[in-house]
């Protein structure tokens, strides 16, 4: 059986602000693409990031219900890998208007700080973020 590899191209546009050294950056990267989606349904966004804090691209990963938001880690590392990222933040809404993160939301840190290890694209932070609020594991000391 023959396997025949597509062809992939991407084009990043320059995010506003172009780095996110904090999460307070990287929260307001994602507010303005956030923006443009449903506002009552959680996302989940992919910010790659390049050693030097640079964006290298962001990747709307996936969709979910009002109170959950269902992430596939083999699209999230591919996108990864298809940026050239050296690390990833994981930046996701939450509809409801609170940033606290929720029981599901510290698994799915967990694991994908995990999985980033084994191909060392760290998780460098997972921000939550309201239109008046952000969380951040990282600066919680839970990454």
């Amino acid at each position: 059986m023959k396997y025949r590899l597509r062809t992939v191209t991407i084009t990043c546009a320059e995010p506003e602000g172009g780095y996110a050294n904090t999460f307070l950056q990287a929260a307001d990267i994602a507010r303005a693409y956030l923006a443009r989606l449903d506002a009552d349904q959680e996302h989940m966004l992919m910010l790659g990031r390049a050693n030097s804090g640079r964006i290298s691209g962001i990747k709307h990963i996936a969709s979910g219900t009002r109170c959950t938001c269902p992430v596939d880690a083999r699209l999230l590392f591919r996108a990864a890998l298809l940026l050239n990222a050296t690390g990833i933040i994981l930046v996701h809404n939450h509809p409801s208007g609170g940033a606290i993160p929720s029981a599901d939301d510290d698994r799915l840190t967990r694991d994908m700080a995990r999985a980033g290890l084994l191909i060392d694209i760290p998780l460098v932070d997972h921000v939550i973020v309201t239109p008046t609020a952000e969380f951040s594991y990282l600066a919680a000391g839970r990454l």
